[in-house]
């Protein structure tokens, strides 16, 4: 009855495991502990008085040992093969729990490490953002800076602008006072051509006058000589007048004051003379004057002449003055308009800067809630690695109780030489001998029913072919560990396990293609049923 018992207990457990096979986790142990306990207690009851024959309890100690053909006597009848339905289909629950909490415990250590590496990385950007907000700030008061320093090129730039402006109005007027001295200057060199013109004439009308004083000195000459003449007479007259005695008295007075009439003469001939020498003497010296002031006038003529020229150049180089401070005045124009764009880009980047600035508080503020929110996560991910383990560890020592005859042995060596033979042509990754190489993998599987499936993978991982129509060259298994050791250059044997697809003891085996120079081009592997 002992034995009864723990067939019942199976039957019982895979009842229940399969009516709570949903559930997941601790939580799939948990439901399954309690029912067990209620239906072992319900199932002592219920078969307390069912006696059972020794062939059924060996039958049953056969599914203990996970042999699931087995037929019972009538009296256990349909229940039998409800049993074994059942603990087939626990064998693919378990399978599936398997299957799914190695992907789980690879995925959580996974998740796990990139969340060890997110929290490190995410440790890295608190740093950088901080770095950066510090830099930012920084940023801020040299943008700051730079807006004062483009207020003051603005206004300055203003300012040039002014004063290019005022420095041309300036140079138009000095243009303007040149030009109008240039025309009194050669106003005054006319009315200075002119002075010459007259003190040339002056000059020689004074030469002419010393040529006149001269004919004055001639006349002189003759009155001076009538003068002697009269006074030579008088003197005659007054002998003869002295001769006549009583009768020439008379006579001799006239002769007497015509005498003194010309001494006074010849006194004012000398009198004469003398004022015309000093006329004479004043006209040479007016003549020499006038020819000093004429070979001045000349040299100021000449430097009038010269000063008219270089008025002119001074004139022309105004122009070009006022030609290149208009230029002056329109780049100051175009360096305002640039100086007003800067100071507007200046003015819209602080402004950038400083919305960063508070954006980039705001993100270190989040970063924080959300380096604690991954804390969090790493924690709930941790705690779900721990289930996960503990799951995997729950339904690896079930699968590592299986025990492996010399007959399931003896299969796998055979399936190993069937690899083997099939590792040889390595024409079997080549995509245009799929169709051949899935008709002669079926007929392997075919005639060896304990091959689930054979597959051919290319050196990437992809499935090259295999006993089943499936797209080719789609699935990829290179993390798979049958592939990582065949590509190694080793043969591989797993674990058994449970298949999720057919609820079958397997084994998983894999043998590597090598090409020229025994290069590993691929690998072969295999699903070998074992029970």
């Amino acid at each position: 009855m002992k034995k009864f018992n723990v067939l019942l207990n199976t039957i019982l457990g895979t009842v229940i495991i399969y009516f709570i096979k949903k559930l997941e986790g601790l939580y799939f142990f948990v439901g399954v502990f309690v029912l067990l306990l209620i239906l072992n207690i319900v199932s002592n009851r219920i078969f307390s008085s069912i006696n059972l024959s020794e062939e059924d309890i060996e039958k049953s100690e056969m599914l203990k040992q996970r042999n699931l053909n087995q037929k019972f006597s009538l009296k256990l009848g349909k229940l039998g093969e409800n049993l074994n339905k059942f603990l087939h289909d626990v064998r693919i629950i378990i399978g599936n729990i398997y299957s799914l909490s190695e992907r789980l415990n690879e995925n959580t250590n996974v998740i796990s490490q990139n969340i060890y590496n997110n929290s490190l990385a995410f440790e890295e950007i608190l740093t950088s953002i901080d770095d950066l907000s510090k830099t930012i700030n920084s940023q801020t008061e040299e943008m700051k800076k730079l807006e004062h320093t483009s207020d003051k090129l603005f206004e300055y730039a203003n300012v040039s602008k002014t004063n290019s402006e005022r420095a041309i109005n300036e140079v138009k007027n000095m243009n303007q006072v040149i030009k109008e001295n240039k025309e009194v200057f050669t106003m005054v060199i006319k009315l200075l051509k002119r002075s010459k013109d007259v003190g040339n004439d002056i000059a020689s009308e004074v030469v002419n006058l010393t040529h006149e004083v001269k004919d004055i000195y001639n006349i002189i000459d003759e009155v001076e000589g009538i003068s002697n003449k009269t006074n030579l007479l008088a003197l005659n007259a007054a002998i003869e007048a002295a001769r006549a005695g009583e009768a020439g008295r008379g006579f001799a007075v006239v002769a007497e004051e015509i005498r003194n009439l010309a001494v006074q003469s010849s006194n004012s001939v000398g009198k004469i003379s003398d004022i015309i020498n000093l006329v004479t003497e004043k006209i040479i010296d007016i003549s020499n004057k006038i020819q000093k002031e004429m070979s001045l006038v000349n040299e100021d003529m000449s430097v009038a002449d010269e000063s008219i020229v270089s008025l002119g150049n001074i004139y022309n180089t105004s122009e070009q003055v006022i030609k290149d401070v208009e230029k002056i005045y329109d780049n100051s124009i175009e360096q305002l308009k640039l100086a007003e764009e800067v100071n507007k880009i200046v003015k819209d980047f602080t402004l950038i800067v400083d919305t960063t600035n508070q954006v980039s508080y705001r993100i270190n503020e989040e970063s924080m809630e959300h380096s604690s929110a991954i804390q969090s996560i790493a924690s709930s991910v941790s705690e779900l690695e721990n289930m996960s383990q503990e799951t995997f560890g729950y339904v690896r020592k079930y699968l590592d109780s299986f025990n492996i005859t010399d007959q399931m042995n003896r299969r796998i060596d055979e399936s190993f030489k069937v690899l083997r033979d099939i590792a040889k042509d390595t024409s079997i990754l080549e995509k245009s001998y799929g169709q051949e190489a899935r008709k002669k993998l079926k007929d392997i599987v075919n005639s060896k029913p304990y091959f689930e499936i054979i597959c051919a993978l290319n050196k990437e991982g992809y499935s090259a072919v295999s006993n089943i129509d499936e797209d080719d060259f789609v699935y990829n298994f290179k993390h798979r560990k049958y592939f990582k050791e065949g590509m190694k250059g080793k043969e591989f044997k797993s674990k058994p396990y449970i298949s999720t697809d057919t609820g079958n003891y397997c084994v998983a085996i894999a043998v590597p293609i090598k090409g020229e120079n025994s290069n590993v081009v691929g690998v072969v592997m295999a699903d070998v049923i074992l029970s």
